[in-house]
């Protein structure tokens, strides 16, 4: 008894194709992309390739695709086969589904000499859904193209891309973000950005997004409004302190039990304070620590993909690694860390 199972399956159903997810997924995802080209013919095969979720399956048969009323391009339902003239094409006057798949493919076959061309398809395009894409591939790249257009994206009409984009700012770390944070916790009209802008506050450093905050009651003339920010600053008083009075003390603390430093590791898979970075390189550089807290502390690393400390993190990756004496099991997490800063996300989105 599943849901999929009961719409293709079922004596009564005439539901061919079912496309499902097995497990829940994050409230931080893009449901639909590239859908808008199903109605175009695209194979919901085709349509389940040009996504990466291992949750993600057709139930069903994968072949099914609609006839378009008009005929369109003969590839479109084997996206794989695309030529320069087709890509052009796309990205200039096709419907912005077809502009999706071709910012998409730009970036595949282009890589770093497609950034200016994505900077300015999200400059440009009206479509939300575009720059979204756009902004995605842009994201991928973790390029200075990608951390300075986040200034702009985060003022972006469209919530789902102000919600990333914050989420974005946050993963990276970069210090310049938090006023501009600051602003998108108080004053933002969506309750997930705003919820987004408090974890990055407090990634980037809680501490200082405590005096950006104040900066931002102090221009506040409701009352109400001024009531609603003291519970802010308090919240991320309480950030300040668990991180620099709790998490951090337990990682440099040998004195403090195994299991509390170990649970320290692990809330930084989740919560990516950016403070914490050098003490968990600490941690994995200390041959007197223990091994499985310093295999945790390289899984933990191992998570800060967008950081503007990775650069650091796989330079002392490396540097382990070609010491002679490395238990198997510390080199082969370090390894995997390492090459998970070097190669990026699974999906920028979700990654």
């Amino acid at each position: 008894e599943y849901v999929a199972g009961e719409y293709v399956f079922k004596d009564a159903g005439k539901t061919i194709t079912a496309l499902a997810n097995s497990v829940n997924v994050l409230q931080d995802v893009w449901a639909n992309r590239y859908f808008g080209l199903i109605p175009m013919g695209l194979r919901a095969g085709e349509w389940l390739n040009l996504q990466n979720k291992l949750e993600l399956h057709v139930i069903g048969d994968p072949t099914f695709r609609f006839g378009p009323k008009k005929p369109i391009e003969p590839t479109i339902p084997g996206v794989q086969l695309v030529n320069e003239d087709m890509l052009d094409r796309w990205l200039e006057k096709e419907p912005a589904a077809l502009q999706l798949l071709g910012i998409r493919k730009l970036y595949e076959t282009e890589q770093e000499d497609a950034l200016d061309v994505l900077e300015a398809i999200y400059r440009q395009s009206a479509s939300a859904n575009v720059r979204l894409e756009a902004l995605a591939w842009l994201a991928e790249s973790r390029s200075d193209i990608f951390y300075n257009i986040l200034e702009t994206s985060v003022n972006d009409p469209n919530e789902l891309i102000r919600r990333l984009t914050v989420k974005w700012m946050g993963e990276s770390g970069r210090h310049h973000y938090l006023p501009a944070l600051a602003y998108a916790r108080v004053h933002d009209v969506s309750e997930r950005v705003r919820f987004n802008a408090k974890n990055s506050l407090a990634f980037i450093d809680p501490g200082k997004a405590l005096g950006h905050l104040s900066d931002v009651w102090s221009q506040l003339e409701n009352d109400y409004h001024k009531q609603n920010i003291k519970y802010i600053i308090n919240s991320m008083e309480r950030s300040r302190e668990w991180l620099n009075e709790e998490i951090i003390p337990a990682l440099r603390d040998t004195s403090t039990i195994s299991k509390d430093r170990y649970a320290a590791c692990r809330t930084l898979r989740n919560y990516h304070f950016h403070k914490a970075v050098p003490v968990l390189l600490q941690v994995l550089n200390d041959d007197h620590q223990e091994m499985q807290l310093r295999i945790n502390a390289a899984e933990a690393l191992g998570w800060f993909q967008y950081s503007l400390h990775r650069s650091l993190i796989i330079e002392r990756c490396s540097q382990i690694l070609k010491k002679q004496q490395v238990p198997q099991a510390l080199a082969d997490e370090i390894m995997k860390t390492k090459l998970r800063l070097t190669m990026g996300p699974n999906n920028s989105i979700t990654p």
